[in-house]
């Protein structure tokens, strides 16, 4: 094989190979950041990161948006999830200082957390959902058709047993 063509099947498959290798990114949204521009902004594979102990509020309820066919998941995480009890344990109320919370601050009839129609492949680590003094609503999350939630072995709602999720 001539040396150009060596050269140029070199690089047709180097371009391929770098077009298959998508780059997960880690979105660290600090204390009085926008949640919400996060959640719009992640690509599957990609994590969220939240700071431990702040409080993202929200007037209307956080959405998660559909992001299309992709089959990989969205992560949103404490940023001290390293110091909350390892998978297949509960948290408990005294570990919701290493957890974020997404505050409803509004009575609305919306949730903390909802989905846009169709929203899949995200999964919650060591994230308190919780409701601002004075507020109430009928379901803290509201998922709608076809969506795939995990919500980790460390999620917290205060005033409930966590849900243990296998």
């Amino acid at each position: 094989m001539p040396r150009f063509m060596r050269i140029a099947f070199f690089l047709a498959s180097s371009v391929l190979s770098l077009a298959a290798t998508a780059q997960a990114a880690t979105i660290t949204v600090p204390a009085g950041g926008d949640f919400q521009a996060a959640l719009n902004s992640a690509n599957g594979g990609d994590t969220i990161v939240l700071q431990a102990g702040a409080t993202y509020p929200t007037a209307s309820g956080f959405t998660l948006p559909n992001k299309g066919s992709g089959t990989q998941m969205i992560t949103i995480q404490s940023s001290a999830l390293g110091s909350l009890p390892a998978a297949g344990y509960r948290v408990h109320p005294s570990d919701a200082g290493q957890m974020p919370k997404l505050v409803l601050t509004a009575v609305n009839g919306s949730p903390v957390m909802g989905t846009a129609e169709a929203a899949h492949h995200y999964q919650f680590m060591g994230i308190e959902f919780a409701l601002a003094p004075g507020v109430w609503t009928s379901e803290m999350v509201r998922l709608g058709t076809g969506d795939v939630l995990h919500l980790g072995n460390s999620c917290h709602w205060p005033g409930r047993s966590s849900p243990r999720v296998p």
